[in-house]
């Protein structure tokens, strides 16, 4: 990466090839016309109609122009440079996001469940369960990278590969806002539990798209969502929950613009 500026601030700030080149052949033209000028035409046709002055201020008008344009061209590539510089810093001041940080599966605890009293933790009940003792909690902790307030809500899960929605419900538990808040840096847990067998055998070695809704300190919406391959490999302990591997990968957002009378989502270009 820093070879790669260092790259593009000597493209910007140096002097390209093509002036020494330029000036070469500028020197090169100046020993012609000076030997053209000196000889006897042979032929009425090869007498030059101006003084060779004429046709050196051309050709220096011409250099010149040349010379302009590579100018205009390096201040172009700066204010490019400088728009990518401000969008990035836009970016990390307004546009939420979130990035999953870590993730765990443990034994479902019905007191945490029904009175949860944690902050930035929200359990979320996706398979129904008739035997509270026999629940499973998927934990899934994200945090914010931005340099900025944001709020974060679950908002479902698909197939990645099967283009379908998980068979889960969508119930938070004992909650009145289902938003996490989310300072600068800061990471929050969402806690999806249900019956462990039915739990297990929907995301075991699936690859799973979770969405999420985000919004900044202006009230702005975003979706952002990313695919996760969840392995589960069972331990040998009576009553443990199974070991729980995600590989997360493929984070995109996008925006909800007016259109209309209703709202557009507006997926951002990878970059």
């Amino acid at each position: 990466m820093k070879k790669k500026r260092s790259e593009d601030s000597s493209k910007i700030g140096g002097t390209p090839k093509f002036i020494y080149v330029l000036v070469g052949l500028v020197i090169v033209f100046l020993i012609v016309v000076q030997v053209l000028f000196s000889l006897p035409a042979s032929s009425e046709l090869f007498r030059a109609k101006w003084e060779a002055g004429d046709l050196l201020a051309f050709v220096g008008t011409m250099a010149l122009g040349l010379i302009t344009v590579q100018q205009t061209w390096k201040a172009n590539a700066m204010s490019q440079r400088l728009m990518d510089l401000e969008e990035n810093r836009c970016k990390l001041e307004t546009r939420p996001f979130i990035m999953a940080e870590d993730w765990a599966a443990e034994p479902g605890d019905p007191e945490k469940i029904l009175h949860p009293n944690e902050k930035n933790i929200a359990y979320v009940n996706v398979i129904a369960s008739q035997d509270p003792l026999d629940n499973l909690c998927v934990k899934l902790r994200v945090v914010n990278t931005t340099q900025a307030f944001e709020t974060v809500s679950y908002d479902g899960a698909a197939y990645a590969r099967k283009k379908q929605e998980l068979p889960w419900i969508h119930s938070y538990t004992n909650v009145t806002n289902p938003k996490l808040r989310l300072q600068p840096g800061e990471g929050g847990d969402f806690v999806f539990w249900g019956a462990r067998l039915e739990l297990e055998d929907s995301i075991k070695n699936e690859f799973i798209r979770f969405r999420f809704l985000l919004e900044n300190r202006f009230g702005e919406r975003y979706q952002e969502d990313f695919e996760a391959l969840a392995i589960l490999r069972e331990r040998h302990g009576e009553g443990e929950a199974p070991f729980l591997s995600l590989a997360v990968q493929d984070y995109r957002i996008g925006r909800f613009v007016k259109k209309g009378s209703g709202t557009e989502l507006v997926w951002e270009e990878a970059r």
